[in-house]
C-alpha cells in the first residue's frame, strides 16, 4: 500500500508560513485539490519506481487528510501492515521541537508492524 497524509490546507499553511489569515472556502477548496492532485501524482511516480525495480505485490494508493503521525499509525493499524517504510528529514534540536517529527510519532505509536526510516 502506498500512502500519503496530508493536513488540513490551513494547518500546513500556518505551520509552513507562520501567516494567519482568513481564506475564503472556494480557495481553501482549490488549494487542497491541487495538493491531493500533487500527493496522487507523487503515489503514482512512487508506485511505478517500485514496478520498475521489479516490485510485484499488491499496491492501493490512499491519500488521507489529518495529522499525518496519527493517520498512519490508525491506517497500520486497520490494514495488518507488516512494515513502514517511511523517508525522515532527520531534524534535530530547535527545528525538530518547533516542526516536530511524524517518524518520531509513528515509531513510538505503531504497534505490530515494523518502521523503515531511511533519509531521502
Amino acid at each position: 500500500m502506498l500512502a500519503a497524509v496530508m493536513e488540513s490546507v490551513g494547518a500546513a499553511m500556518l505551520r509552513q508560513t507562520g501567516i494567519v489569515a482568513d481564506i475564503p472556502a472556494d480557495v481553501a477548496r482549490q488549494v487542497e485539490a491541487a495538493a491531493v492532485a500533487d500527493l496522487r501524482r507523487y503515489l503514482r511516480e512512487a508506485k511505478q519506481g517500485l514496478e520498475d525495480r521489479g516490485w510485484t505485490g499488491p499496491s492501493t494508493m490512499v491519500v488521507l487528510h489529518g495529522k499525518p503521525g496519527a493517520e498512519i499509525v490508525r491506517l497500520a493499524a486497520e490494514t495488518s501492515c507488516d512494515i513502514i517504510v517511511m523517508a525522515t528529514h532527520g531534524r534535530t534540536g530547535i527545528r525538530r521541537a518547533v516542526l516536530g517529527s511524524v517518524a518520531d510519532y509513528v515509531v513510538s505509536h505503531v504497534k505490530g508492524a515494523g518502521v523503515l526510516l531511511i533519509r531521502p
